[in-house]
């Protein structure tokens, strides 16, 4: 037996991004904010042929990354970005294009600086030769992104020594 079936799409109008706030942020402004968003951007003066300032939900959890990632390589370990509220400025081209202000809450918490680096577990290699790995001396302001490259190089000096199931992360003690 076979079944027909007709899909009935409607579209609803396009929404484009005329602004972007962000609220609760305080160490950083809204435009070293926005620069860490690589989709949903304003309109800028080459969004008709870059398609720029269109907003695009399925892409804000990575742009939500990327702004949390820049507070936590700068100290900010718990800053949190919360869901956008999408305000309506203007209904444009019949109802075709809505344009919105896009505004996203920030939680940015305290900013922590590296206390004491320990080492626990390891066996092949000395504390000397893991902590020049890190780039991070005690007193620097936290960064993700140097922990995270010091386990990968770690990773591959015991990867080269036959130790492939190496497993590193960092316990914080606040």
């Amino acid at each position: 037996k076979l079944v027909n079936l007709t899909f009935r799409i409607e579209e609803g109008p396009k929404v484009r991004i005329e602004r972007v706030n962000f609220v609760g942020n305080q160490a950083f402004s809204d435009r070293t904010l926005k620069r860490k968003m690589k989709e949903n951007k304003e309109r800028g003066f080459l969004s008709f042929i870059t398609g720029g300032g269109t907003y695009v939900e399925s892409k804000f959890e990575e742009d939500v990354q990327g702004v949390q990632d820049h507070y936590r390589n700068n100290g900010y370990i718990r800053a949190l970005v919360g869901q956008p509220e999408l305000l309506t400025l203007a209904i444009a081209d019949k109802g075709q294009t809505r344009k919105i202000e896009l505004r996203i809450p920030v939680e940015e918490g305290e900013r922590y600086r590296v206390g004491t680096i320990a080492f626990d577990g390891n066996k092949v290699l000395k504390d000397e030769v893991l902590r020049p790995l890190l780039k991070v001396d005690e007193g620097d302001y936290y960064s993700n992104k140097r922990f995270q490259d010091g386990i990968r190089k770690a990773q591959e000096l015991y990867g080269g020594g036959g130790y492939m199931e190496f497993n590193a992360f960092p316990d914080f003690t606040f």
